[in-house]
């Protein structure tokens, strides 16, 4: 059974009013991206197990640390929007 991934936080808005598209950049709130960092650590937490973690190549290894510390730094930006807009990447065979 495949885990559904949990999304990455977004601050522009796209709307399309009688055919015209306008797109803004909105504030996002701590609580939301507390809420996507929390979720992507709950997500791979199952990496950290360290029978799972040692059947990942070298450079998996490494690409979970650096996004795994990266979530957990997230919260080091002076703005909430500053967080949502370095959100980290996860790695693609997630």
């Amino acid at each position: 059974m495949e885990r559904e991934k949990p999304g990455i936080p977004v601050r522009n808005l796209v709307e399309i009013v009688n055919g015209t598209r306008t797109e803004s950049m909105e504030d996002i709130s701590w609580e939301e991206v507390r809420g996507h960092r929390n979720a992507w650590l709950l997500f791979t937490d199952i990496y950290a197990l360290n029978d799972l973690h040692n059947n990942l190549t070298a450079q998996q290894q490494t690409e979970i640390n650096t996004f795994r510390q990266a979530l957990r730094d997230a919260t080091n930006h002076a703005t909430a929007n500053d967080a949502c807009d370095n959100f980290p990447t996860p790695p693609t065979w997630l």
